[in-house]
């Protein structure tokens, strides 16, 4: 809930786009969900991807706010706004 809040707070909700940048754990499943809760759409991202097919990724979505953890935060264009739980 906390999450789905500070997305709203970010002024997200229906019909934007959050970017999903967390490794597959329950993490990422609640990460989801939160994006769910505030009312927005995921883009899910599998940190493991080579850097220009998320820079890609994220440039043609159009994502302006994205979801990540701190472990994997590094390896992760600027061009989003990222949410670091």
């Amino acid at each position: 809930n906390r999450v789905a809040r500070a997305l709203i707070e970010r002024g997200l909700g229906a019909e934007d786009l959050v970017a999903v940048a967390v490794p597959r754990s329950a993490d990422s499943v609640l990460a989801e969900w939160a994006v769910t809760k505030s009312g927005a759409a995921f883009l899910p991202i599998d940190p493991t991807y080579p850097q220009d097919r998320i820079a890609h990724m994220l440039s043609d979505s159009g994502a302006p706010v994205g979801i990540t953890m701190s472990s994997v935060r590094g390896d992760l264009p600027d061009s989003v706004d990222w949410l670091v739980l």
